[in-house]
């Protein structure tokens, strides 16, 4: 049995419109699609600029942080912190040694150190605000326990972050 070459050939869009049975419809146009409009002056005669898009741009752009991506992701990551020292796990209340009353405390982050196998290694973040420099003592109040302010990270600029060590002899 022979069979046919029209039966291979792959059928005309009329049969498809046949098959589905659409009516009304007609071949695609693969022309792209064109638009006209028509550029705004720069200036309008008074002196003012007409484009108020750029302008308004760049007060959303310092709202969100600063003209510059680094300066935006600082501020994000600062905001982040501080959602993250109200809500996290990690959240702790400390008192600094020496800078603060016994009866005052604030909020940090004390976050387990994973490329130490040692438990008593830990890593600090607070604002910069607070004041708190390498070689400080603060009392963790969770736990009763001292931990020294090890070693600053100088490639974190949005807030002060170091590792820090617990404190287990007084000299």
């Amino acid at each position: 049995m022979a069979t046919n070459p029209s039966h291979l050939v792959t059928p005309s869009f009329a049969s498809f419109r046949h098959r589905l049975n659409l009516r009304n419809i007609q071949r695609p146009n693969s022309e792209p699609l064109k638009l006209e409009f028509e550029l705004p002056e720069l200036n309008d005669g008074k002196g003012e600029s007409t484009i108020i898009g750029i302008q308004n741009m760049k007060r959303r752009l310092e709202m969100a942080g600063g003209t510059t991506q680094q300066d935006r992701m600082i501020y994000d990551k600062r905001k982040t912190l501080d959602r993250a020292l109200i809500y996290s796990y990690q959240g702790a209340n400390i008192r600094i040694l020496g800078k603060m009353e016994d009866d005052h405390h604030l909020r940090a982050l004390i976050n387990p150190d994973k490329l130490k196998m040692d438990y008593d290694d830990k890593i600090l973040s607070v604002p910069f605000e607070v004041g708190i420099d390498a070689g400080d003592i603060f009392e963790w109040l969770g736990t009763g326990s001292y931990w020294l302010v090890y070693l600053q990270d100088l490639d974190e600029l949005a807030y002060f972050r170091s590792e820090i060590r617990r404190c287990r002899y007084e000299i």
